[in-house]
């Protein structure tokens, strides 16, 4: 699901589902990411900007952290893969509050995929910062060792559903069960499972 889930929340907030995110639009993406993340984006005419982490420390780049900072160009979507794969990094409470501010600053929603969180002791998340805008994906899969299960979550808080109920004038499961179908011009969601 954390891949499906990604594409879930593209096809309800992109073109076929909400229009929140349209071709021209920019998402913040962290580094490293899995590649399909940036293709679908850039299937869909949007662009991406990196926010460079440290592969050891998982400590953002501070030339990164201030260009993004100070970059006037509006951010959608951030996404962010928190731990990481496969660095296995995570994100430390600073850099977790950094965005959260910024997510506030350009009235952005925020795609956290915390797949390998349960391998990792129990920390403050995005969700915790910023629960008002936060969509956060997990799988059942990594954690009970079965990969070609596909089973997984999609988390958002009270404050989120009302925030997406306000936004878009409906909840947050009616846009996902929305965006099942048909599916991407690029097969990315030609699937069956939820």
């Amino acid at each position: 699901i954390p891949f499906r889930g990604y594409y879930c929340c593209r096809f309800a907030f992109g073109i076929e589902g909400k229009q929140y995110l349209c071709p021209g639009d920019t998402v913040l993406i962290s580094s490293p990411v899995y590649n399909p993340y940036n293709l679908i984006l850039e299937h869909r005419g949007i662009h991406s900007v990196s926010l460079s982490l440290d592969p050891l420390t998982g400590n953002a780049s501070p030339a990164s952290l201030d260009r993004v900072f100070a970059s006037k160009i509006p951010l959608k979507m951030i996404v962010l893969i928190d731990p990481n794969n496969p660095t296995g990094i995570s994100g430390d409470p600073f850099l977790l509050q950094k965005i959260a501010d910024l997510a506030v600053r350009h009235d952005s929603i925020i795609l956290t995929d915390e797949v390998y969180s349960d391998f990792f002791p129990p920390k403050t998340t995005l969700i915790d910062l910023c629960p008002e805008r936060v969509i956060r994906i997990h799988a059942r899969s990594k954690v009970e060792r079965s990969t070609g299960l596909r089973f997984g979550d999609a988390v958002i808080s009270k404050k989120a559903q009302q925030f997406f109920r306000e936004r878009f004038g409906v909840d947050f499961m009616r846009l996902l069960i929305d965006a099942k179908a048909p599916g991407g011009i690029h097969g990315e969601f030609h699937h069956t499972t939820f």
